[in-house]
């Protein structure tokens, strides 16, 4: 008699719990525990999935190792969509022009110096300022001649600037025939100076350039091109054009 008042009871709490769970809209079902010695009926509950899809749990009231009823849920997969970054395009640098044109009379600044050219000849000697009583200059053997590329180079940094700094002109003959010069300075007297580690200017003065390019004296009379180039501190080769 008490087993059944004890049943009874229990059916009856289940359904409260059943009908409040309803109403409060829980998402999870209420587990019951009972004893192996207390027959039941078999206990269905309803609980809401994670996609809103009722699961159902039953227990056997024959199996006499009857365990806690299990919650069975059933869930799908949620896709997500994740926006794509928009892509920034990288600014384009500006390339760098290597080689310009460069006039009589124009004056290049550069990181060491500023340089003016003066003028560009074809020559057989080059002489000093001074040509009273003895002197030194440069001669070209027989057929050859002199490109002679005149300047002057203002020393803007902070140390000396030796020969070896100053430009080294090349000459570029009829599209394809080239050859190279070398520097002297003036030395304001009667002759040059031309060792590489010669000082040719301190800071804040200025030295008188002069370019040589010896080359096969045929050039002259020519009608071919004749392109020199002056390869400045800035890496970047000026170039003029002679014809």
């Amino acid at each position: 008699m008490k087993k059944r008042h004890l049943l009874f009871l229990i059916i009856i709490l289940m359904l409260l719990l059943l009908a409040c769970q309803k109403a409060a809209g829980a998402d999870h079902p209420v587990l019951l525990e009972t004893t192996a010695d207390v027959p039941v009926s078999t206990i269905v509950t309803h609980a809401v999935s994670t996609d809103s899809t009722n699961a159902e749990v039953a227990t056997d009231p024959t199996d006499t190792n009857m365990q806690t009823p299990s919650l069975v849920l059933e869930a799908k997969d949620e896709v997500i969509s994740v926006p794509s970054a928009t892509a920034v395009p990288t600014p384009t640098a500006t390339p760098r022009v290597l080689v310009q044109e460069i006039d009589v009379g124009q004056t290049i600044s550069t990181k060491n110096y500023d340089f003016t050219l003066n003028n560009v000849e074809l020559i057989y000697e080059l002489k000093p300022e001074n040509t009273r009583g003895y002197y030194r200059y440069y001669t070209v053997e027989n057929g050859k001649i002199y490109i002679h590329i005149d300047g002057i180079f203002y020393n803007t940094s902070k140390r000396d600037l030796c020969i070896e700094d100053l430009i080294l002109p090349k000459v570029n003959y009829d599209n394809g025939y080239k050859y190279e010069g070398f520097a002297v300075i003036d030395d304001g007297d009667t002759g040059f100076e031309w060792v590489s580690s010669y000082t040719a200017c301190t800071p804040l003065t200025s030295c008188h350039y002069h370019g040589l390019i010896e080359c096969p004296e045929l050039i002259e009379s020519s009608d071919a091109s004749l392109l020199i180039s002056l390869p400045m501190a800035d890496g970047i080769t000026y170039q003029y054009s002679i014809r």
